[in-house]
């Protein structure tokens, strides 16, 4: 009998667990939320490029510009980082011996027109598909590392108008790139199953 209500307490803990998101400290957050495994950073393997796309909640933004923000501080900054839905986007060479910025490059010019297109043109290019509604964007701001790192990086924003009710895909339209048109889908169940931050 014992052994049965043991089973049956286990259980419902199971469950409870599984139906409500966790809750982790700042650390713990972080590092949860930049796991490509929990379903909030999807990417795609194209030709000689793979890209990338990542989900960035207004808390996590706050906590990676300030990893020590009070927690009064954050939710202040939280709020007005709620204004915009914000994303990651990343171009990464397939060829790990190769940079971004050389890719295609048969001159000098080619490596300058492609640094003017990431700083200047890629935003016309980006759009976020919410259900029906398509999104432009409203700022994208290139990460310049000078070629120390194997991929450039995008900071992405789009306006909020709702909570997420939608799956959020990415468009890129990579023809400049010598692409195609490119969708990167993240799942509005894995955005909802967000953990919660422990405010202290």
């Amino acid at each position: 009998m014992n052994r049965i209500i043991n089973i049956t307490l286990a259980g419902l803990l199971l469950i409870g667990c599984s139906a409500t998101p966790e809750q982790l400290n700042r650390k713990e957050y972080v590092k949860w939320m930049t796991n490509p495994a929990n379903g909030l950073i999807v990417n795609k393997a194209i030709d000689q490029y793979q890209l990338e796309v990542q989900y960035r909640p207004s808390t996590l933004i706050a906590l990676q510009e300030n990893y020590t923000i009070s927690a009064e501080n954050l939710k202040e900054r939280s709020k007005i980082l709620d204004n915009s839905l914000n994303f990651n986007f990343k171009i990464k060479a397939n060829n790990p011996a190769l940079k971004v910025m050389d890719i295609g490059n048969q001159t000098e010019q080619d490596y300058f027109l492609k640094l003017d297109y990431f700083t200047n043109g890629i935003q016309q290019d980006l759009k976020l598909i919410d259900g029906t509604d398509t999104l432009n964007c409203m700022f994208s701001v290139f990460e310049r590392t000078y070629d120390l790192a194997p991929y450039v990086t995008f900071n992405l924003a789009f306006e909020n108008t709702v909570s997420i009710q939608n799956d959020q895909t990415i468009y890129f339209d990579g023809s400049k790139l010598g692409l195609g048109p490119v969708y990167l889908n993240i799942s509005k169940e894995k955005i909802k199953n967000i953990p919660t931050l422990i405010l202290n």
